[in-house]
């Protein structure tokens, strides 16, 4: 994480970004044209933002960087809440990627992150869509009564578990557990941590943000 030693100057944190920063992506986030400006409902019908009421424009930073590192469990993030696994800060210099909540940031990592959720059986088809980005790995799989096995029961299918195998399957509709692994790779900036260091004349402070894994509106309760 960038420290705010008072004798390094500003200029320092910029080269170190540049130097050990990786590429991202950054989308900036705005509110729908078709948000009502009395009631602040959506469309539920409105091609640009699928009637959640938030739109991101992607925009061009592919010649700047960003230094991505996790969240210590020492510092304290009050102002985000109870920290969460996958959270992470996004160091940025402010005139090259101006972060800021409720932006969206794709930054590919190599960190894996556990993750476990309660996953309803399709009534149709043999697939059922995970959570999780990237996952690589399941852990553990079952409902009430039965624990099921990887390749004899299931598979793992990019994101899905894939029930086509002939072995045992949860009946349609009922619900079950599954522990994963998965490779997070878009975040939501939450807000800028502050900087106890004063700028100096002529210069910029990076910026951090604080940033926890996406979810998509369609996973949202």
């Amino acid at each position: 994480m960038i420290a705010d030693a008072e004798h390094l100057n500003p200029e320092d944190y910029r080269d170190l970004i540049h130097n050990q920063g990786q590429a991202i992506e950054w989308y900036r986030g705005m509110v729908c044209p078709c948000t009502d400006r009395r009631s602040r409902e959506q469309n539920p019908d409105c091609a640009l933002c699928a009637g959640v009421g938030w739109y991101y424009q992607e925009m061009d930073v592919s010649v700047f960087k960003a230094l991505v590192t996790g969240v210590s469990p020492f510092v304290e993030y009050a102002a985000f809440g109870e920290i969460m696994s996958g959270d992470c800060i996004v160091s940025t210099m402010p005139d090259e990627i101006p972060i800021d909540a409720p932006d969206k940031v794709v930054a590919p990592t190599d960190r894996k992150v556990r993750h476990s959720e309660v996953v309803v059986r399709s009534q149709s088809g043999d697939t059922d869509a995970l959570w999780g980005q990237n996952v690589t790995e399941v852990i553990y799989l079952r409902d009430l009564t039965t624990v099921y096995a990887e390749i004899e029961d299931f598979l793992l299918d990019g994101d899905q578990i894939d029930w086509s195998p002939s072995g045992s399957t949860p009946t349609a509709g009922t619900q079950y557990t599954v522990l994963y692994q998965f490779q997070p790779t878009t975040y939501k900036c939450l807000g800028s941590l502050p900087t106890r260091r004063r700028a100096v004349a002529g210069t910029l402070l990076p910026q951090r943000a604080f940033c926890r894994i996406w979810v998509p509106e369609t996973h949202r309760s």
